[in-house]
Formats: structure tokens, C-alpha cells, sequence
């Protein structure tokens, strides 16, 4: 039907049913190009990171993230401003590559290609890394199967798909419900400050008493002698 020009090397796509816009990572030009569906006309780049790859669309916020490879984050752009919010920096793990968004617990699954075996996993609330699981040697793209809520991770290093359950995902990030919780337990009585005494104060403290017992002992003398 039509043919669009968009920035050098597109790899990743997403489609975005909300605004009826196509999401082109062009990886060679640093940018992601947005094409309207209804005209298959660019609407407009937008410039992100070092070597823009890797894409995921997040319908709940309506964000689009996308993997800045040799940058070591990923970009979240608002889709209805096609403007940026925020860029997430990886503590952890290198080579941002493949995206994949989990649906059943609202966050961004990256395969980190650079680190093995490991796959990051960000919060659509917070947009930070909130933690890490594992896949094979060296993943590189992902895929959500919503019908048993699995991750499906490729690995390029042992020539393997690793499929990553729903719990292993909850195991390794931290529930946003979740809230410090109150005991009931009386707390334990406070145990009794013992005085502790450095070097100096050590000798000064032997030579006061030191000091009154010479004195004691004189005065103890003196009484005798008076008694006499």
C-alpha cells in the first residue's frame, strides 16, 4: 500500500491503538519516528539515546519505552505529547536490548544483552529498575504470553529460549501493595548503658584513686598517732 522513509536502520516497531500512530526505532539515527497510520505519513522524530533498538508499548500508561543500547537505559516517551518523561538508568546490567511489557503486573521487561542472564524488570508507576531475574546466556529479545503470563527470552549465547513464570517475575520485585507492617510484640526492655573508657580516661581514673587511698591511709596514720 505505501512505502514511508524513516530514520537510518528501523529495527524495533510498536503500534499504539490509542493515538493510531506507528513507533519506528531507527537505530543508526538515534531516534524514534512516529508515523501516522491513518496518512502512513512521519509525523516526527524524536531524538533518544546512543543506538535507539529496542521498543515496548505500555497501553495502561500509554508510554512507549524504548532501549538505548550503548547508552545503558531506556527512554519513556509519552505517547500523547510525543515528547520524553524521564530516562531509566540500569544499575544493573549492560546492553539494553529487546523490550517486552507484562501486562499482569504493569512493568517493562528488558533483556540486558551485555550481562548474562539477566533480564531487568522496570515499574510503569515508578519508571525505575525495581529488580532483576534470570534467563539464559545472553538474552536479547523478549515476548508476553498474557494467556499464562510467561516471559519468552532469546538467547543468543547458548542458542536457547528461556521462559520465565509470572511468580519468578513477583518473586524478584518487590509488591507495590506492600507496606511495612506493625507487631504487636512488646519491644524488649532497654539493656542497661555500661560505661565504656578509652586509654586516658583509664589512667587518670587509677591515679584519683590511687591518690585517696595515699590519703586515707596518712589520715588513717594520724589518727593513731593522736590516740597515742
Amino acid at each position: 500500500m505505501a512505502n514511508v522513509t524513516v530514520g537510518v536502520n528501523p529495527t524495533s516497531i510498536v503500534y499504539d491503538s490509542t493515538v493510531y500512530q506507528i513507533f519506528v526505532a531507527a537505530v543508526g539515527a538515534n531516534e524514534v519516528d512516529i508515523v501516522s497510520a491513518s496518512n502512513n505519513t512521519v509525523v516526527g522524530p524524536i531524538q533518544v539515546g546512543n543506538y535507539a533498538l529496542g521498543l515496548a508499548y505500555d497501553p495502561a500508561k500509554g508510554e512507549i519505552f524504548n532501549a538505548n543500547t550503548n547508552d545503558n537505559s531506556v527512554v519513556v516517551l509519552l505517547d500523547t505529547s510525543e515528547s520524553i518523561v524521564t530516562t531509566v538508568q540500569f544499575p544493573i546490567g549492560t546492553y539494553p536490548y529487546g523490550l517486552a511489557y507484562n501486562s499482569a503486573s504493569g512493568e517493562i521487561l528488558v533483556a540486558n544483552e551485555g550481562t548474562t542472564n539477566l533480564v531487568a524488570v522496570i515499574s510503569d508507576s515508578t519508571n525505575a529498575v525495581v529488580a532483576n531475574v534470570t534467563a539464559g546466556n545472553t538474552p536479547q529479545f523478549l515476548a508476553y504470553d498474557s494467556a499464562n503470563s510467561e516471559i519468552f527470552a532469546t538467547n543468543k549465547g547458548s542458542n536457547t529460549v528461556s521462559v520465565i513464570s509470572e511468580s519468578a517475575i513477583a518473586s524478584a520485585s518487590p509488591s507495590p501493595a506492600a507496606s511495612p507492617t506493625s507487631s504487636s510484640t512488646a519491644s524488649p526492655s532497654p539493656s542497661p548503658t555500661v560505661p565504656e573508657f578509652g586509654g586516658a580516661t583509664l589512667v587518670s581514673l587509677v591515679a584519683a584513686i590511687l591518690v585517696v587511698t595515699v590519703f586515707a591511709v596518712a589520715m588513717t596514720k594520724k589518727a593513731r598517732k593522736a590516740s597515742v
